[in-house]
């Protein structure tokens, strides 16, 4: 009886496990280069068993055989990679805007190693992403991340089968929508470019002998970084409530 016990309970804590420990691969700040891998691997751990005894009473009877425990394992992986992913969608908005923003002050050459994305990314991808880990711990969204996983079992019953055509047609709708927020946050800077290049080909045609370039680049670099550093509030504040908001609605959702 208490070896039955046990292993029911290893089961339950198992199946939670890998929806929780799919999800700190891909979860923004969590799955970040600069997180050790013990670490990562203790929280997903620790939130596993605080979760477990929560939803285990909507968790099914233990699988007969080896495959229907691989399927529920498989399953809860997938949904666990799709729950990581939703924040990952919602930040692809401020990825777009650093894009869109280096490129206009003429920084599209310039990178250096982002640790949030491990990966090279310009400058301004680089400084929005440190500044945007630094304002989602201080403002504690990070939690709602967490929360959402939590949440997710009310949603996702184990189980159930994966309903993959609402995971993916929630996931395009997000990703179009953060596409549409990014270019919508880096619109002044767009601007900006626009006329200074308008105002650089005027230029060089009243002027043939002027060199246009030498003279327009560092006023671009100039003004742009100037107009970073005064709408950079009002940057993060549209990134990071759109980020709340998107999980917000995910929490809603029953």
């Amino acid at each position: 009886m208490l070896g039955n016990l046990l292993s029911v309970e290893a089961f339950h804590f198992m199946l939670t496990f890998c929806r929780i420990g799919a999800a700190f691969m891909v979860l923004p700040i969590f799955s970040a280069s600069f997180v050790n891998v013990t670490l990562r691997l203790a929280l997903a751990l620790a939130i596993t068993a605080l979760i477990y005894p929560n939803v285990v009473s909507s968790f099914p009877p233990e699988p007969t055989n080896v495959l229907e425990l691989f399927f529920l394992f498989v399953c809860e992986i997938i949904i666990g990679i799709f729950l990581g992913l939703i924040p990952v969608f919602l930040l692809t908005a401020l990825d777009l805007a650093g894009s869109n923003i280096g490129i206009s002050l003429g920084f599209s050459n310039a990178s250096m190693f982002d640790p949030a994305n491990s990966s090279q990314s310009m400058l301004t991808n680089t400084f929005l992403s440190y500044v945007a880990i630094l304002m989602i711990l201080s403002l504690n969204l990070h939690y709602l991340m967490i929360t959402a996983i939590f949440d997710s079992y009310s949603l996702f019953v184990p189980g159930k089968g994966l309903q993959i055509g609402d995971i993916t047609y929630f996931l395009s709708n997000t990703l179009v929508a953060s596409f549409k927020i990014g270019f919508e946050i880096s619109d002044p800077f767009v601007v900006i470019s626009i006329i200074l290049n308008v105002g650089m080909g005027i230029l060089s045609r009243l002027m043939p002998q002027l060199n246009v370039l030498f003279l327009v680049m560092p006023m671009q670099s100039f003004f742009g970084l100037a107009l970073l550093m005064m709408v950079l509030p009002t940057v993060m504040i549209c990134a990071l409530g759109y980020l709340e908001d998107g999980l917000i609605s995910f929490l809603k959702v029953k």
